[in-house]
């Protein structure tokens, strides 16, 4: 799979993209928020796993790199996860090496996630979770069209033993449609 944006381009993994893995995985300060930092191990595991995954029959899972259209470097990765097939719903998330936060990346590969969710999918509901200290996160979700719905408390564990909480937000096929301009059926 291929979703190309102004500045993004976001495709399968493949093996070569193992050291990009290993540098945002292994930043603290990305770890901070994705459960904890990943040593080389853990990451190689994570994109054998990845890169299995995209030869299933029936796919339910699309991780994909994030890299920049005009260097091809690979600086985040960007998932969506259908989490209920019956209910045409997915989860969506996201990871960018710390070097390249605050330039609106992260914005960008959410939106063309949404917009692939429901307009090449026919997803009716897209949803996101992330930490309540994440402000830079819970910006790009808002800018996704994202509405906070919830607060899940002690809703995840981390490598170092601790529960954090998240928010929960989420967007439905017609909202997306209505801020797209687009007539309602």
């Amino acid at each position: 799979m291929l979703i190309e944006t102004p500045r993004l381009i976001l495709r399968e993994f493949t093996a070569d993209d193992l050291p990009a893995m290993i540098t945002f995985f292994s930043d603290p300060d990305v770890g901070r928020y994705i459960g904890g930092q990943w040593s080389t191990e853990e990451a190689q595991k994570y994109l054998q796993g990845i890169m299995a995954g995209q030869t299933q029959q029936t796919r339910h899972t699309w991780e994909l790199s994030v890299a920049l259209r005009s260097t091809g470097e690979v600086i985040g990765s960007a998932e969506l996860v259908v989490t209920n097939a019956a209910h045409r719903e997915a989860e969506i998330g996201y990871m960018l090496a710390r070097a390249h936060w605050g330039f609106g990346y992260a914005t960008e590969a959410a939106r063309a996630l949404v917009a692939f969710g429901f307009d090449s999918m026919g997803l009716h509901r897209i949803w996101a979770t992330c930490e309540p200290a994440n402000l830079g996160s819970a910006h790009v979700l808002e800018k996704c069209g994202m509405i906070r719905e919830g607060h899940l408390r002690a809703n995840r564990l981390h490598k170092d033993g601790a529960w954090r909480d998240r928010f929960l937000y989420a967007v439905l096929e017609d909202e997306y449609r209505a801020a797209c301009g687009e007539p309602q059926a």
